[in-house]
């Protein structure tokens, strides 16, 4: 199918599509079959539905234990995570995120997570750039990228006998 657009800096342009749809098709995971797995802190899961490589840019369910904390990391690109169950906070802040509600951080932001309460907390999340995990004296003890982290899940999945999904 030949479909034509405008564009304001020409007459008329021609896109060829598959299908009727324009673009690229669209990823879709049915997230009760993707596996969590063992994440960098004690406890805490990933559950991987896109690792884009080439983009560095990471979408994925977190899982943590209640009471877990002390992780302080960087952010060298941006993050919006939504809460589906639990309470988590960052020391350095006086907010609660709780189940429904949205956080933005921003490229250069820096803090400390903590889960609350008594129930596992889950979140959504996309995250695009490294992120470097701190120690208490402010060294980079550790990267997380999306390399770093199809690198993990494919050895997971190899160990686990199952094929890694959502790679690119």
């Amino acid at each position: 199918m030949v479909a034509r657009s405008w564009h304001p800096c020409k007459t008329t342009s021609t896109m060829i599509t598959r299908g009727g749809d324009m673009g690229p098709d669209p990823n879709y995971f049915e997230a009760e079959k993707l596996p969590w797995f063992p994440w960098l802190m004690d406890g805490v899961t990933v559950k991987p539905c896109k690792i884009d490589t080439a983009a560095n840019m990471l979408i994925v369910f977190l899982r943590a234990p209640a009471g877990k904390g002390g992780h302080t990391h960087y952010h060298h690109g941006h993050v919006t995570v939504y809460t589906i169950a639990g309470q988590w906070r960052y020391l350095e802040h006086d907010w609660i995120a709780r189940a429904g509600d949205v956080v933005y951080e921003a490229p250069g932001s820096i803090h400390t997570f903590e889960t609350l309460g008594d129930e596992d907390t889950i979140v959504f999340l996309e995250l695009t750039g490294d992120l470097d995990f701190k120690d208490a004296n402010g060294n980079t003890v550790h990267v997380l990228s999306a390399r770093t982290l199809a690198d993990d899940y494919r050895a997971y999945c190899k160990e686990a006998g199952i094929e890694p999904i959502g790679i690119s």
